[in-house]
């Protein structure tokens, strides 16, 4: 048999094999890609207005933590709005950053309305209430959201803010104070809009009814939602249409 035949023979066999090879690798599209915008650029993704809606069987912790790390890791100051007992969550590995007053999170009770803001040193007793100038942990009462208001004006001009705990303050004032818990949010949109600040909320989209929902999307220019260990995009740019979180 002519060997030229047989060598011609084996690279048409090859091609499809290496066809197969190549297609396989991942590219910008793929969950390799996916998953280096997220790594590198996820608050060029998210922008400086962004909401992230999940379902109560989504770990969003795990989103918040990344999105808390990656602002602090741009030397960015940032404001976790959140609820106990997820606080502890994130304080893991950045009370550093809390005494140094980098980081402030605020975590929302359902107490009554406190006299002042009711402070208390990571590690000590609870009983041990210092000064205000200490850089601490801070209990506001949902029935007293302006201290939160002067908490997140305080921001620094390039600063972050972190509002997890919307959906439990709409759920926590109730029906009757529904439009009150938009008014307050709102408000907080257009005092960051008007400034170089950032915004990233999270509102789990299974505890409110659609119209709720909507409202709540109309002040944000980007929407993602968490699918499956994966961020997608409900109104955003193309490149940032499917990231993946699950690392």
């Amino acid at each position: 048999m002519d060997v030229r035949l047989v060598v011609a023979g084996a690279f048409l066999l090859a091609i499809p094999v290496l066809y197969l090879l190549l297609s396989s690798r991942p590219n910008k599209g793929s969950a390799g890609g996916e998953k280096e915008v997220f790594t590198e650029g996820l608050l060029a993704a998210l922008g400086r207005f962004a909401l992230i809606e999940y379902t109560p069987t989504e770990r969003f912790e795990s989103v918040t933590k990344k999105v808390l790390s990656k602002s602090l890791e741009s030397g960015r100051q940032v404001v976790l709005i959140t609820q106990a007992p997820r606080t502890r969550i994130y304080l893991e590995g950045n009370i550093d950053y809390v005494d140094s007053g980098r980081l402030k999170i605020v975590s929302i009770t359902s107490e009554n309305p406190l006299a002042r803001l009711q402070m208390f040193r990571v590690g000590k007793q609870q009983d041990t209430v210092p000064s205000e100038a200490d850089n601490t942990l801070t209990n506001v009462s949902i029935n007293n959201l302006e201290f939160a208001v002067e908490i997140i004006e305080g921001l620094a001009p390039d600063g972050v803010l972190i509002f997890e705990a919307l959906s439990g303050i709409i759920l926590g004032l109730g029906a009757e104070k529904k439009e009150a818990a938009y008014k307050f949010f709102s408000s907080i949109v257009e005092g960051l809009s008007e400034k170089d600040r950032t915004l990233v909320a999270l509102l789990n989209s299974g505890a409110h009814e659609k119209e709720t929902v909507s409202a709540y999307e109309g002040l944000f220019m980007r929407i993602f939602k968490i699918d499956e260990g994966r961020l997608v995009s409900l109104k955003c740019e193309p490149e940032a249409i499917n990231i993946d979180i699950s690392g």
